[in-house]
C-alpha cells in the first residue's frame, strides 16, 4: 500500500469513528433512529468503499494499518421497555464503540491490525440494534426482522478474529439481539439455535480477563437461564 492509500486509510477509520459516535449520540440523546440509521449505513458505505477501491480481502488490507491500536467500549441505549412485548428475553441494547489509543497503553484491549473488522463489525451491530429499536418503537415487524441482515453481516465480519474482551461480548450481543428478534416474531427454532450459540461461546471464555467488561455476560447468562427450558 503506498503512502497515499495509507493515509486515505487512516482517515477513512477516524472518519468512521466520529460518524459512528455521533450515530450513537443521537440515538441516546434524541432516539432519532431514522437519521441514526442513516448515519451508520453512510459508515458502513465508506468502509466497503475503502476495502473495494484497495482491491483486498480484510485481512490483506488491515495487516499494513499496523499504528492501529483501539479500545471498544459499551454505550447503553435507554429505551422504554413498554414498546417491548418479550418480557422474557432481554434485548441487548449496549452500542458498540471504539477509541483509538497509543501503543500499547496498559489496562486496554488492545488489537492492532484486526482494527478495520473491529470497526466494521460494530458499526453493522449498531445499525442492526438502531433499527431493532426503530421497530419495537413504531411497531413495525418489518424493521425488526430486517435488523437480522445487520447483525448476520457483522458476525460473518467476526469471522476468526482473537476472541478478546470486548469481541466476544459483541459475538454474544449478536445471538442475544437475533434471539430476541426471533423470539418476538415467535419462530422457535431459530431461538433454539442462537441460544445454543451463545452457550457456546459463553463456555469458551476464560477467567483471565482484565477489564469490567465480563461483567456484560451476566446478561446473556439471564436469558439463557431464564428460556433454556422453553427453547429446550
Amino acid at each position: 500500500m503506498n503512502c497515499t492509500a495509507t493515509t486515505m486509510a487512516k482517515e477513512a477509520f477516524s472518519t468512521v469513528v466520529s460518524i459512528n459516535d455521533k450515530a450513537i449520540s443521537l440515538m441516546c440523546d434524541g432516539q432519532d433512529f431514522n437519521v441514526a440509521y442513516g448515519m451508520f449505513n453512510r459508515g458502513i458505505a465508506i468502509l466497503e468503499e475503502c476495502y473495494g477501491q484497495h482491491d483486498m480481502g480484510y485481512r490483506s488490507f488491515h495487516e499494513r494499518l499496523d499504528y492501529f491500536t483501539v479500545a471498544g467500549n459499551l454505550t447503553p441505549i435507554s429505551y422504554d421497555t413498554g414498546m417491548d412485548s418479550v418480557s422474557s428475553f432481554s434485548l441487548y441494547s449496549n452500542a458498540m464503540t471504539l477509541v483509538q489509543t497509543p501503543a500499547a497503553v496498559p489496562g486496554l484491549s488492545s488489537r492492532i491490525e484486526d482494527a478495520f473488522n473491529i470497526l466494521y463489525t460494530s458499526i453493522l451491530f449498531n445499525a442492526g440494534l438502531c433499527l431493532h429499536l426503530r421497530g419495537l418503537s413504531t411497531g413495525r415487524d418489518s424493521d425488526v426482522r430486517n435488523s437480522l441482515a445487520h447483525y448476520e453481516t457483522a458476525y460473518g465480519v467476526l469471522g476468526t478474529l482473537e476472541r478478546e474482551p470486548f469481541v466476544s461480548v459483541l459475538e454474544l450481543a449478536i445471538w442475544n439481539n437475533c434471539a430476541h428478534i426471533h423470539n418476538h416474531l415467535l419462530e422457535a427454532r431459530e431461538v433454539h439455535m442462537c441460544l445454543r450459540l451463545m452457550k457456546s461461546t459463553l463456555c469458551e471464555i476464560t477467567d483471565d480477563w482484565s477489564q469490567d467488561i465480563p461483567s456484560q455476560v451476566s446478561a446473556f447468562s439471564a436469558n439463557i437461564l431464564m428460556n433454556a427450558n422453553h427453547y429446550s
